[in-house]
């Protein structure tokens, strides 16, 4: 075809790990390039490459457990290891958040004095695990295994880089896993970032893993999955990332069963990248943008609207030219499109994005998730409830408000750097997560149903305390009328022993013998005056007692 252009499709195994490249050929020579027919961008956003020492991707596994049991899962985590060889190899070793930008009460919380009550704590998994054949077989220098992630576009080789362990009294963890694609092409760092967040389920990709033992000369190849404490044992079966980051946390508290919940949508993680690419030409680093604004894979058929590329976007946040940190509610990071070749944006900046901008990062999402989870527990313990069970709601939701009012004094920050643009990204995750707002729901919904339940419980203690009462007004008639009944006889019965006493000493003293109709008269007055002067002694007691309480409360008051 002269002056033409003609395309084939040829399926190979090239070295940066893609299947099903396309062939472009003009005028009779034959040029490779990663190209999707039909998509509006230029060749700049797909034939750009990768600088891999400054960039990286990371995955986090949000999850939920009981704050309560933190001093015992700290103890737990950093007991975990791997059994085998000539010694175990420890899963977790504690490491420390970057707190050299943090305020102070902030500071006190990621990392508190030796002493105070563990808040938050963070474990990263030594090199040795990371890279042995016991362990992950990763590492980024000299690996244990080949790792292969395989897509419905097809297979990317990439290498763990690293596994962090981060947990927070108020109830939110995260596992973070960090990973590399083998190759610098960006449309392979799409790919990969785009499939890896999905970790179990129908929408995870396999992994598989080769191990390579021996001499370089006679090495042999033998299929691997981690062990880490017998959860993953068949190698040549399918796996899934899911499998890993359970046994991880399994092996926190061995036996317990499963003590954490998934919070974010199931079987999947949030990436974190920080993208350094270069050879993109102007008109692709927009597109670039959109596409790693939505996550999108290396291939896909893209096209944005203009209000996308070129309109405010609350999710986007610049930084220098051709650089901006992304934030959605499905994750976010770092573009930079030919950054300068300066130390500052090629080692400095990519450091911060991994530190301290991460962890604004995780300091957003733990007061997401936290939220999050008060709100499920108020669902789950309100909807359905049943009169009987109602009486224990009371204390469930004090529970519920006391630990709101916990994240309130030590967990929902509206300041968490003084540097200029850490802020500006803190406060942008806190407006794309809606904190404020979710913040203000989520506390309506515990202040007015734990004061719907106070309302309730003293309505029921009103009845009942109303309840008693008519209760006692019976009693107190029976025991009158029984009064009244055996008292009338008794009381008559007096009388005639009383009169015949008197009948006695007046015979013995100078009367007549035998009971005179006037002595049953002078018994009854005998008896009134007895019952008169009985009347005035508990009188005269119940004042004196009455002016000694009073005395009492006029010395505490005085």
């Amino acid at each position: 075809m002269t002056g033409g252009m003609r395309r084939s499709t040829r399926s190979t195994r090239r070295a940066d790990g893609w299947h099903n490249a396309q062939t472009v050929q003009l005028e009779g020579r034959e040029e490779a390039r990663e190209v999707v027919v039909g998509e509006a961008l230029p060749s700049s956003a797909i034939t750009a490459r990768v600088d891999v020492s400054a960039s990286s991707l990371r995955f986090v596994y949000p999850f939920t457990f009981d704050g309560g049991r933190m001093d015992e899962l700290a103890r737990g985590v950093e007991a975990a290891s791997v059994p085998g060889g000539e010694r175990s190899l420890a899963v977790w070793e504690r490491s420390e958040f970057p707190t050299d930008d943090l305020l102070a009460q902030v500071a006190d919380f990621v990392a508190p004095a030796s002493g105070a009550p563990l808040t938050a704590a963070l474990w990263r998994m030594p090199e040795a695990t990371l890279r042995s054949h016991r362990g992950v077989g990763g590492g980024s220098r000299h690996p244990g295994a080949v790792w292969t992630l395989r897509t419905r576009r097809g297979a990317v080789d990439f290498t763990f880089d690293s596994f962090e362990l981060a947990l927070f009294r108020h109830g939110v963890g995260f596992v973070v896993v960090g990973a590399t694609p083998a190759s610098d092409a960006a449309a392979v760092w799409f790919t990969f970032l785009h499939f890896f967040r999905y970790i179990s389920g129908r929408r995870a990709s396999p992994l598989t893993a080769v191990r390579q033992s021996g001499e370089p000369r006679s090495r042999s190849r033998s299929a691997f999955f981690p062990d880490l404490g017998g959860i993953c044992t068949v190698a040549t079966a399918e796996h899934h990332t899911g499998e890993i980051v359970d046994a991880l946390l399994a092996g926190a508290v061995p036996g317990s069963g499963r003590w954490w919940e998934e919070i974010f949508v199931p079987g999947m993680m949030l990436p974190y990248a920080a993208a350094f690419i270069d050879g993109v030409a102007p008109a692709g680093s927009a597109a670039l943008l959109h596409r790693l604004r939505n996550f999108f894979h290396g291939d896909q058929v893209i096209h944005p609207a203009g209000v996308d590329i070129a309109g405010p976007d609350p999710g986007l946040l610049p930084y220098a030219e051709q650089q901006w940190f992304v934030h959605s509610l499905n994750g976010g990071g770092f573009l930079a499109c030919d950054a300068p070749a300066t130390p500052f944006f090629r080692s400095t900046l990519p450091g911060h994005i991994r530190n301290q901008y991460f962890l604004l990062f995780l300091l957003a999402l733990e007061q997401r998730f936290f939220l999050m989870a008060l709100s499920q527990q108020v669902s789950r313990r309100w909807v359905g409830r049943t009169e009987s069970a109602e009486k224990q709601q009371v204390s469930v939701f004090t529970g519920i408000r006391d630990a709101l009012l916990s994240f309130t004094a030590q967990g929902f920050f509206a300041q968490t750097m003084q540097e200029e643009h850490h802020h500006r990204s803190y406060e942008r995750w806190r407006e794309i997560f809606a904190l404020n707002e979710l913040y203000r729901e989520v506390s309506a919904e515990v202040r007015e149903m734990h004061g719907q339940l106070e309302l309730r419980e003293r309505q029921r203690s009103v009845e009942a305390a109303h309840v008693q009462q008519r209760q006692s007004a019976a009693l107190d008639r029976r025991l009158a009328f029984i009064t009244w009944l055996l008292g009338l006889p008794v009381s008559l019965l007096l009388v005639v022993n009383a009169s015949g006493n008197i009948a006695l000493v007046r015979h013995i003293l100078f009367g007549p013998v035998g009971v005179q109709p006037y002595d049953v008269f002078i018994g009854l007055g005998l008896e009134a005056i007895g019952i008169a002067v009985g009347l005035l002694a508990y009188t005269v007691l119940q004042r004196r007692t009455e002016q000694r309480a009073g005395s009492r409360d006029e010395g505490k008051w005085q």
